[in-house]
């Protein structure tokens, strides 16, 4: 004698792992709870049952695990001289500059699931021989992420593109605080 039994999964998140209809039948159930390969597919958010076959009517310890997954936009690319606050620099037509040690400017950037930061800038400085900043959450002095370095370009007006990776975060502002005289004149940032 064969069983069906029915689950119900309420959905808070509108994420569901399974096939395009949100009642599916799985034959073979242990091989679908075990396999990582199973389609990823989503739908809307409601309740969803979860329908499964068994061969008889034995007794069977079935262990669902649902995962929560981030999803993360396309990069995100914010003007460096339209800041949500700053200090001390230089905010030009399409760049900011004249930074100093403790300047800083911030963004409004949803940092979640986002792991990499690049800016697009140009230095022709040669004390220090390269610049540096900070990457932080929520103010200057907030949890730090990650660290930027800008080596010379070469020319004022010759712009490179220089990329760090950041430590996860929830954050929705971000504080670039510079952290030498001269790190350059920054046009963009980008949060990947």
């Amino acid at each position: 004698m064969r069983q069906t039994i029915i689950f119900l999964f309420l959905l808070m998140a509108s994420a569901v792992y399974g096939q395009d209809t949100p009642t599916t039948k799985f034959p073979n159930w242990q091989e679908y709870i075990a396999g990582p390969d199973y389609p990823a597919k989503l739908t809307r958010k409601g309740i969803v049952p979860l329908v499964l076959e068994l061969p008889d009517t034995s007794t069977y310890e079935i262990n669902i695990t649902l995962t929560k997954k981030v999803w993360v936009g396309p990069p995100q690319t914010v003007q460096a001289n339209a800041p949500a606050s700053q200090q001390g620099v230089s905010i030009q037509t399409d760049y900011i500059g004249s930074t100093d040690a403790g300047d800083y400017v911030s963004y409004s950037v949803d940092l979640t699931g986002r792991t990499k930061v690049a800016l697009e800038y140009s230095r022709q400085w040669d004390n220090p021989t390269q610049g540096s900043a900070e990457i932080r959450s929520g103010s200057p002095t907030g949890t730090l992420l990650g660290t930027i370095s800008t080596p010379n370009t070469g020319s004022w007006s010759t712009y490179q593109t220089v990329e760090t990776t950041i430590t996860p975060s929830t954050a929705t502002t971000v504080f670039i605080v510079f952290k030498t005289t001269g790190t350059g004149n920054i046009k963009t940032f980008t949060f990947k």
